[in-house]
């Protein structure tokens, strides 16, 4: 018989502690990269790593059992929403749902997120899988409240090659292996037009503030919210990020040469894709980095151009392979649409608001209202302020 437990963070450290949990294997990257795309099986079923500090009696697992046996579970994690520029909500964030193959035909993980439901917070599901996203758009529990577009541009060699196998298996060409070929060096050829048009234009317009000016502007720049609802920032993690000492995030506050007061900040994520396996076991991978915001946002399409450019050269430095550009803007989809990029994949933000008010429920449900720069667990899982704040502090950096 299936067993349903809510477990705290103080219950899963025990349990973990009983058992010994998987272990990376020799290919895991050295320097923690968050990965997407990678399924880690069974043995990883118990791994309870939480990055959050949370309180001893607050809520970290869902989890199903049968005879004892760990066979699915939601970790949680907490994130802080600010909404109409004045008040924080506390929400849940589904983090690294998985059932055993065995029992994804018995609504396990219908029933997990049932409960998930219940806890009594909003509850956010983020970076869902394209099944996922099938159940969650028919749950009437749970708005779509980001779809936007993500676009790929490549930033080196490697990654022009991937988003040309991507094009070609994407267009499943027939024929001859010379009409392979000739099709596979088109799409090439298109590839690094793509990526010129994006590095070339305007480049060298938009320039970085120091970092010491940077974090001294901070609260000028991101102190009044642009949207009902939005994550806030970390000044910590800001800081870091602004210094360079962050190895998986990035961040500048720029301004175009020709306007100093129009600075904005620029945020770039490194994240490892996994797309398979190579001949000896280990794992295919590309390195992205997430062009996931620049705030104020873009609604000017003429200055989109020296934005995209700056960013560019920014995750070339990074060393990434491929840049997703999040077009959270139509000035920003609009440009890269212009420049013949592709969007392979969408954001996926799903919000369930039972148990608010109605105003609050409304307010939360309603993609127009959002501005949410986070595209999975990993970036709301960094927000967790903790305080009310009061309209004359603006967006809170903590």
């Amino acid at each position: 018989m299936i067993e349903y437990r809510i477990l705290t963070k103080a219950e899963v450290d025990d349990w973990a502690g009983e058992r010994t949990t998987g272990r990376p294997g020799a290919d895991e990257p050295a320097r923690g990269i968050p990965r997407a795309g990678l399924q880690r099986g069974p043995d990883w079923i118990a791994d309870v790593a939480c990055n959050q500090e949370l309180e001893p009696d607050v809520v970290r697992t869902i989890a199903a059992f049968d005879d004892g046996r760990m066979i699915g579970r939601l970790h949680i994690v907490y994130t802080d929403l600010l909404l109409e520029g004045t008040r924080l909500q506390r929400c849940a964030v589904g983090e690294d749902f998985f059932v055993l193959d065995e029992y994804r035909d018995r609504a396990v993980g219908l029933s997990i997120l049932l409960k998930a439901l219940k806890l009594g917070l909003p509850f956010i599901e983020s970076g869902v899988s394209g099944q996922m996203r099938k159940i969650l758009d028919s749950w009437k529990q749970f708005a779509l409240v980001d779809g936007s577009p993500m676009f790929q541009v490549a930033l080196d060699w490697r990654g022009l090659g991937q988003i040309a196998k991507w094009d070609f298996y994407a267009r499943q060409v027939p024929g001859s292996p010379w009409r392979e070929n000739l099709t596979k060096l088109s799409l090439l050829l298109a590839g690094w037009r793509q990526r010129r048009s994006i590095a070339g234009a305007r480049r060298g317009e938009v320039q970085a503030l120091s970092a010491a000016d940077a974090v001294a502007a901070f609260d000028r720049c991101l102190g009044s919210a642009q949207a009902q609802v939005q994550l806030p920032w970390s000044r910590r993690l800001l800081e870091a990020a602004v210094a360079g000492s962050d190895p998986n995030r990035k961040a500048w506050l720029a301004a175009p040469a020709a306007d100093p007061s129009e600075r904005r900040l620029v945020s770039l994520y490194q994240q490892e894709r996994v797309l398979g396996r190579n001949p000896d076991g280990t794992n295919k991978t590309t390195l992205e980095i997430h062009l996931n915001e620049i705030y104020p946002p873009l609604a000017n399409p003429d200055r989109v151009g020296a934005w995209l450019a700056f960013a560019f050269a920014r995750a070339a430095e990074m060393g990434g392979e491929v840049l997703q550009v999040h077009a959270m803007t139509p000035a920003l989809e609009r440009f890269c649409r212009d420049r013949g990029l592709r969007s392979r994949m969408t954001k996926s933000i799903y919000v369930a608001a039972d148990g608010l008010d109605g105003h609050t429920r409304r307010l939360l449900a309603n993609p127009a209202n959002w501005w949410c720069r986070a595209f999975n667990e990993n970036q709301f899982e960094e927000i967790l302020l903790g305080r009310q704040v009061d309209r004359r502090e603006g967006t809170p950096l903590v």
